[in-house]
């Protein structure tokens, strides 16, 4: 067979004489120094379209097992389970994953059987969490405001090994009934105190005798500690307190305080309309000034409306000499019938609806056990 040289060919042509026809290639090359032959290289290669090879009967075998593999993850819709295992209920949903510095909801599906509690990623055929709900200690739902545009609701599990859980879930009330269902015929109380687990805690920059307050979730356009100046300004999520003397804001993501001013040094405070980047929409922004050093600085902050109308209420009371009165402190849900009230009195004395009582405060009504 004579080549041809076609000078008109494009590179399509070129693809689809390789896929369609194929192409073989055959060389033999000997790679020589001052006529001393060194390198020997036998080249057979062949190159086509996966049709082509498997009609010449080459890598039929390899072409059946990715197509049987392939075939298999796609008609697999749930994860693999145990033999006595069936799915009781399944719904969309994410699960709050942490690895280092990196923080990411991944999302897949909820599947909870009677055994187990899932969450499956069909597109990588993955079990991003399972959990015996027998090792399930205690669950609440609790409305997630650390967010600027939406306000979601999260499944907050304690296992018995100590490790806390956060799940979004399409139906989070109904996947808590379920969940509180199965246990209930596995024979197993869910009676772990995990109000107090999630609660902020002030106790690291208290000092001895400082009142709080006010405390609630708060976003705080700040840059990344460590970064340089030349670092656009980040909105962050994080929790902030008034005490009798301070002014604190606690970065989420870093537990640390990020910012400390103190009360005397509010000179005055101001709500504006305005975009905060990353929305689409306007919302009211709280503008914080104080003293530093010989100048003044600005702090702006951000939440629910509600939130934030109420801090500007009460930092211009600071920003007068005024003391403010205590505010009502975080809201949190009962494990048991899921009422809304306050944090420290569910558990100091109880939900006033359900009767549940924390496991600590019913050790304290309880008093040592005598031996």
């Amino acid at each position: 067979m004579e080549p041809i040289r076609e000078t008109q060919a494009t590179l399509v042509d070129l693809l689809d004489r390789v896929l369609e026809k194929g192409l073989v290639i055959q060389a033999d090359l000997i790679v020589s120094v001052a006529g001393i032959p060194l390198i020997g290289v036998n080249l057979r290669a062949a190159i086509a379209g996966m049709e082509t090879m498997v009609k010449y009967g080459l890598m039929s075998d390899w072409d059946e097992a990715i197509r049987a593999r392939e075939g298999g993850r796609k008609q697999r819709q749930a994860p693999a389970l145990e033999p006595a295992e069936e799915i009781l209920a399944s719904m969309l949903g994410s699960k709050h994953c942490v690895k280092g510095i990196y923080k990411t909801w991944r999302p897949g599906r909820i599947f909870l059987t009677n055994e187990r509690l899932i969450l499956y990623q069909k597109a990588f055929d993955e079990v991003v969490f399972h959990s015996s709900v027998g090792q399930i200690e205690g669950l609440a739902l609790v409305n997630d405001e650390n967010s600027l545009d939406i306000t979601g609701e999260e499944v907050r599990i304690v296992l018995c090994s100590g490790e806390l859980v956060r799940i979004r879930a399409e139906n989070a009330p109904e996947l808590i009934e379920s969940i509180e269902s199965v246990a209930h015929d596995m024979g197993h109380s869910l009676g772990g105190e995990v109000i107090g687990t999630f609660l902020p805690r002030e106790s690291s920059f208290l000092v001895h005798g400082e009142e709080l307050l006010c405390e609630s979730k708060m976003w705080h356009l700040a840059r990344p500690q460590g970064s340089p100046g030349l670092i656009e300004q980040l909105w962050r999520p994080g929790n902030l307190y008034l005490t009798g003397g301070r002014l604190i804001w606690v970065s989420s993501f870093e537990s640390r305080k990020c910012l400390e001013v103190e009360s005397e040094r509010i000179m005055g405070v101001t709500l504006e309309q305005r975009r905060p980047s990353g929305l689409s929409r306007e919302q009211q922004v709280l503008d914080l000034v104080f003293q530093n050093g010989d100048g003044k600085e600005v702090a702006s902050f951000a939440g629910t409306d509600e939130k934030v109308q109420q801090w500007h209420g009460v930092l211009e009371m600071v920003s007068r000499g005024e003391l403010p009165e205590a505010l009502d402190r975080e809201m949190e849900s009962c494990p048991a019938c899921g009422g809304r009230d306050h944090a420290e009195r569910l558990l100091g004395q109880g939900c006033s609806s359900c009767g549940w009582v924390s496991p600590r405060a019913a050790s304290r009504e309880a008093g040592p056990q005598k031996a």
